[in-house]
């Protein structure tokens, strides 16, 4: 047990004080408003017992507005839904749906828990019970993330104190490097003369995709009024029926392949009042709709012309793009413009994969060779010492 500080106030009273390890790790300092020690020393052995439990160590009760200790993780999770409007969401319903989603899964184990006791430890405890079962590490960051949404909401409108850390910090898992899903060039090749045979209306699709990266939401928000034929350059400014993912429009050039297929499909295209440049293929997603068998006809057409048949197939095309791109000497800085990264870190995931990137980099290192009348120091500092 740590000891005790004492020291006198303003006011020349004997206050007594003790620091603790509070149960998010942060160090903590207390001073119980009581006057001998035996009753600090009672108060200081209650706050580590909570410590131990895995309780907040003192909990701010100085507002039962602002820190409601007895708020449950299923309660907070309702009004989250029922209050909240997330200002940085481009669609806060449907971010609010991605919320529900996740935190659902806490729920079972973690729905009737106070928040104060909520701790870390046995959130580790369901993140490896989670990797044990050979469940998705990106989907458990994704549950993680859900909360700490949940939980930030609560501190910033006053249900939670500021001091009530959230326990997922820590608990993200690291992606696997290096793991991107693309097809090779002849790969590329098999499954485009398929598809033109095979799926004549998810062909111009599946071309648009290998040829400029495009996000799957963002196909199927594409208009024929942003696919400019004369400058050959596609507009993205839409992903479904809103912003693209970043939040801003980008521009991406026509490759001379891919202008002939746009030119003939915009022919035979349906028509929509959107003039959607790819409205409906089969039983895909419509505008604004997206559904866990997006892709079901692209993996049966990868599968028939031989390729590897990856868990989201239209962000493995991206991924080809990509990839094909920085083997052919692209320059990763115009990639990252081309597939409307917001950080250039997304970007590098690529780089393995150019083995001029850093060649070009290295070629500037130089040691030049000093000309001949140059006398090092130390030959200097020798003569010198000779003379004398």
């Amino acid at each position: 047990m740590a000891k005790l500080e004492k020291r006198r106030d303003s006011e020349g009273r004997i206050r007594f004080t003790f620091r603790y390890v509070d149960v998010d790790g942060a160090r903590r300092r207390h001073t119980p408003d009581v006057g001998t020690e035996p009753e600090a020393l009672r108060i200081q052995a209650e706050v580590l017992a909570r410590v131990a439990r895995g309780i907040v160590g003192v909990p701010d009760l100085r507002s039962a507005e602002r820190q409601q200790v007895g708020l449950t993780l299923a309660e907070l999770h309702e009004r989250y839904q029922a209050e909240a409007m997330p200002r940085r969401a481009k669609t806060p319903a449907a971010y609010k749906r991605q919320i529900r989603a996740g935190v659902g899964k806490l729920l079972p184990l973690f729905g009737s828990t106070a928040l104060a006791s909520l701790t870390r430890p046995e959130l580790r405890r369901f993140c490896d019970s989670w990797l044990l079962e050979g469940r998705e590490p990106a989907t458990l960051n994704w549950v993680l993330s859900g909360l700490s949404a949940v939980w930030r909401w609560a501190q910033e409108v006053g249900l939670l104190s500021d001091s009530l850390s959230c326990p997922v910090r820590g608990l993200f898992q690291t992606p696997k490097s290096g793991s991107i899903d693309y097809l090779s060039a002849d790969q590329v090749c098999r499954l485009l003369a398929h598809a033109e045979v095979s799926a004549p209306a998810l062909f111009p699709m599946i071309a648009t995709a290998v040829y400029t990266g495009m996000r799957k939401g963002e196909l199927y928000g594409l208009r024929f009024s942003d696919v400019n034929f004369t400058s050959g350059v596609i507009r993205i400014a839409w992903s479904y029926n809103t912003t693209p993912k970043s939040g801003k429009t980008r521009a991406v050039p026509i490759h001379p392949s891919l202008m002939p297929i746009l030119w003939a499909w915009q022919r035979v295209c349906p028509q929509t009042p959107q003039s959607l440049v790819f409205p409906v293929v089969g039983k895909l997603g419509r505008l604004g709709m997206g559904n866990s068998g997006d892709g079901k006809e692209l993996q049966r057409l990868l599968r028939e012309s031989g390729c590897p048949v990856a868990a989201h197939p239209w962000h493995a095309l991206r991924h080809t793009f990509a990839s094909h791109y920085v083997m052919s000497s692209g320059n990763l800085i115009a990639l990252q413009q081309l597939l409307g990264h917001h950080d250039i870190s997304m970007t590098m995931v690529y780089a393995h994969l150019a083995p001029s990137y850093h060649a070009q980099d290295l070629a500037r290192l130089t040691y030049a060779k000093p000309s001949a009348d140059v006398i090092p120091i130390a030959s200097r500092t020798a003569q010198r010492n000779r003379r004398k």
